[in-house]
């Protein structure tokens, strides 16, 4: 029975893990579209939305 506590309590941490680990990678690619975005694009055919955030 103990064993099965632990079990769960590892997955749980295994799943938590996966999941930070997944947001840390998407924040990171994320960050690297805006910055090449902002070198290609210029600020007349930058997405509306990018461009209220870069006043």
């Amino acid at each position: 029975m103990i064993v099965d506590e632990w079990d769960e309590d590892e997955k749980e941490s295994n799943i938590n893990l996966l999941i930070r680990f997944l947001q840390s990678m998407f924040e990171k690619v994320s960050k690297r579209v805006k910055k090449t975005s902002r070198r290609i694009l210029p600020t007349a055919i930058a997405p509306a939305g990018y461009q209220i955030l870069s006043f």
